[in-house]
């Protein structure tokens, strides 16, 4: 069981998620909310097609003993962009933070092979780069272990 199994089941998840959900680009038009796995795709000089969007990216994966299952650390970023002068897009980083650990905490299981543990940690951006807000989430996941194949030579 790979990371990017977990990645690509994450992000399935989250577009079915937000498939009814429309937030303002910087054209201010309504669009769907962009899921990319990793990084953001290349783009050109100046170009704000990307917004909005949540990137799930692989972190880091630990495994203490041969028997322990091993941890992989998933990291959800969100960026949007607000045009409005009130200066309040942390709002809707707030909401999408909101709908998405609601999602894991009531599904906790991605393809019935990783499961999330806990603490879920999130964050506001606090640096004032209006009008672009950002803010992530810090999750844990399990996923078992392989069993030895040298055992049966053992016994």
């Amino acid at each position: 069981m790979i990371p990017i199994d977990l990645q690509a089941g994450l992000k399935t998840r989250l577009e079915a998620e937000f498939a009814n959900r429309t937030f303002k680009n910087p054209n201010n038009q309504d669009v769907p909310l962009n899921v990319f796995e990793q990084h953001l795709p290349q783009k050109k000089k100046e170009d704000l097609s990307l917004y909005p969007y949540v990137i799930i990216q692989l972190s880091e994966g630990t495994q203490v003993t041969e028997v322990s299952s091993e941890d992989i650390k998933i990291m959800f970023i969100i960026g949007i962009y607000d045009i409005d002068s009130s200066n309040q897009g942390y709002r809707e980083v707030t909401r999408i933070i909101n709908r998405i650990t609601t999602n894991l905490t009531l599904n906790p299981l991605v393809n019935r092979k990783f499961e999330m543990n806990y603490p879920i940690k999130w964050t506001i951006y606090e640096e004032d780069v209006a009008p672009y807000f950002f803010g992530g989430i810090e999750t844990t996941w399990a996923v078992s272990t392989f069993s030895r194949q040298d055992v049966e030579e053992l016994i």
